[in-house]
């Protein structure tokens, strides 16, 4: 199983931190539609990717619920797949305290949920928060919008939605 580090300008304001990395993502390739469309929504909320800390909540691929059927959550997917997550966020702790960000921006309800300890993305998205020795933002997983099954959220309007969160974090 890869270990895929968290990457980008050691001095950022701020971490944006994501569920776990797609199938065959490195920190020297990511998946060309999802960060197309990831840098796309930073740009539209006025922020510079050169600018931010990019890491994820688990460092190893965790594979999704199937494209039928029942949601299979993130946290049982993960335990399936042998990975500890009691130790991914742990050092995700010891991750963002050594870079001292004013915010984090929790993309995903597994985001939100290792940052915070609270669920339910739909009710804090966009809230200012306190968790991991800061302030964190939640919003909904950007990659929801190119991927209709399984998404955290229904609806165009995110597209919308999820730039005026990030710009929300990154104004703190």
């Amino acid at each position: 199983m890869e270990y895929v580090k968290g990457h980008g300008n050691n001095h950022a304001r701020l971490v944006i931190v994501g569920e776990s990395p797609s199938l065959g993502e490195t920190a020297a390739f990511q998946s060309t539609k999802n960060w197309r469309t990831f840098y796309e929504l930073l740009r539209t909320a006025g922020i510079n990717p050169q600018d931010v800390w990019f890491t994820y909540v688990c460092k190893h691929f965790v594979p999704p619920s199937p494209r039928s059927g029942k949601k299979i959550p993130f946290l049982v997917r993960a335990k399936n797949a042998g990975i500890d997550m009691d130790e991914q966020v742990s050092n995700l702790a010891i991750e963002i305290k050594s870079l001292e960000p004013n915010c984090v921006l929790a993309l995903s309800n597994t985001a939100l949920w290792a940052t915070t300890g609270k669920s339910g993305i739909a009710d804090y998205r966009g809230s200012i928060l306190p968790g991991m020795g800061g302030k964190v933002v939640a919003t909904y997983d950007p990659r929801g919008l190119n991927i209709w099954e399984n998404s955290e959220f229904i609806g165009y309007w995110n597209r919308q939605v999820i730039p005026f969160d990030m710009a929300r974090a990154y104004k703190q």
